[in-house]
């Protein structure tokens, strides 16, 4: 695991590194949109968009916790 400055440090994972590594990226996404075209989910309206901020280590057990930092109001009655 690479520390910079001596912080912890945990790296992303991609969801690219999910895939077989037998199959092509191409094929696994394919699948998956294959699998999902059909999909309709419940409606709904984003109404705000939040900046979090994460701390890591900090939470319950040693998992991220997540701070809003912001909020950005969305839609035609948002202040100018």
């Amino acid at each position: 695991m690479f520390v910079p400055s001596g912080a912890r440090y945990l790296t992303l994972k991609p969801l690219a590194d999910f895939a077989p590594r037998t199959v092509s990226w191409s094929a696994a996404v394919t699948r998956w949109v294959r699998l999902l075209e059909g999909y309709a989910g419940p409606p709904w309206r984003a109404d705000r968009v939040e900046l979090v901020q994460s701390f890591l280590g900090q939470g319950p057990r040693g998992r991220p916790r997540y701070e809003t930092v912001d909020t950005f109001p969305l839609g035609a009655d948002r202040p100018l």
